[in-house]
């Protein structure tokens, strides 16, 4: 009787596959009760989420470089006239010029984007859910090991479909049903493999992940000439000419000079690609090895890892945000 084989091996498949969907959404859930108050946002949350740690970091630049309290030159090296910091980011930019004040924009660059202050950023915005966590090396094992334990289904299922229909055929009790069945159960037990797969650890280390959440956020304020971002201790009309290019929808700034500010944005995003990269490197490392160490699973040789949220910067991860940001990327955006 092929039936009762059949049924215990679609029972597997679809235990297999439920905890491989489990797993796969767990990495994307929201950190945050959906009912919680938006919070306001400031002129560098605002920046975050549209470019994650990058792009907040040169929204700090441009509101020292309007007040006049920092000099951008065409070699590409920033001074700090005024050492007096306005906020937390841009104590991080005075800190990292140093005590002669004048630095390598390339040089700061790096060394911004990565601080404690625009890390913060990212990590905020993940805890009022308004971008997702970042995906951490241990929940990219887990989900390994949920698609090595669905893939085992799937291989028991093929090796009782290749025993029970044989003899089903050679016996006269549903030789063709049967194979049809097993047929039928592997194709769609392979499904879940092809629809949750292991992310992208570049896209995923992104600082501009911000998640259904934060684009929807991110949207609603660039579409409201009235939003005005909290006090971050800037002049109003700083504010006032900062806000559009925080949000995302204009790169030209009022009181600046379009090439001073394509300078500071090619620097970041080299910093930010540099930085992406090697994260990315170590991440897609730890999940190749990760799913090697999966070989085992089935046999029980493998001990169970319980995956934790990392958060970090930007990027995203940085929070990868966030740091990642995700985030946090965006941390996103977190990213950057």
């Amino acid at each position: 009787m092929w039936a009762v084989p059949f049924l215990i091996c679609a029972a597997l498949v679809v235990t297999g596959a439920w905890h491989l969907r489990r797993t796969f959404l767990f990495l994307q859930r929201s950190t945050t009760p959906a009912d919680r108050p938006a919070p306001e946002l400031s002129l560098y949350d605002a920046a975050h989420l549209h470019g994650g740690a990058a792009h907040a970091a040169v929204t700090a630049f441009l509101a020292m470089r309007l007040e006049g309290r920092l000099i951008l030159s065409r070699s590409g090296t920033a001074t700090v006239t005024d050492p007096g910091p306005r906020n937390a980011v841009e104590a991080a930019i005075v800190e990292a010029a140093g005590p002669t004040r004048r630095r390598a924009l390339r040089d700061l660059a790096g060394e911004v984007r990565s601080s404690e202050p625009v890390r913060a950023i990212g990590l905020r915005l993940v805890r009022e859910g308004i971008v997702p966590r970042p995906v951490g090396v241990d929940q990219y094992r887990r989900l390994a090991k949920s698609r090595a334990f669905h893939g085992w289904m799937l291989v028991t299922a093929l090796v009782v479909g290749v025993v029970t229909v044989p003899l089903a055929t050679a016996t006269g009790t549903g030789g063709l049903p049967s194979l049809l069945a097993f047929l039928l159960l592997l194709a769609l037990g392979s499904a879940p493999v092809v629809r949750y797969r292991t992310p992208d650890p570049r896209r995923n280390n992104r600082d501009r992940t911000t998640g259904k959440g934060g684009r929807r956020r991110l949207a609603s304020m660039q579409g409201d000439d009235a939003w005005q971002p909290a006090g971050a201790g800037l002049a109003a009309a700083t504010t006032a000419a900062l806000k559009s290019f925080a949000l995302g929808t204009t790169t030209h700034v009022p009181g600046m000079a379009d090439d001073e500010v394509r300078m500071l944005l090619s620097e970041f995003r080299t910093a930010a690609s540099t930085s992406s990269r090697r994260s990315a490197a170590t991440t897609a490392s730890a999940t190749a090895a990760a799913g090697a160490a999966t070989a085992g699973y089935a046999g029980g040789s493998t001990s169970s890892s319980h995956g934790g949220c990392g958060t970090g910067s930007g990027n995203d991860s940085s929070c990868g945000g966030c740091g990642g940001g995700g985030g946090c990327g965006g941390c996103g955006g977190c990213g950057g």
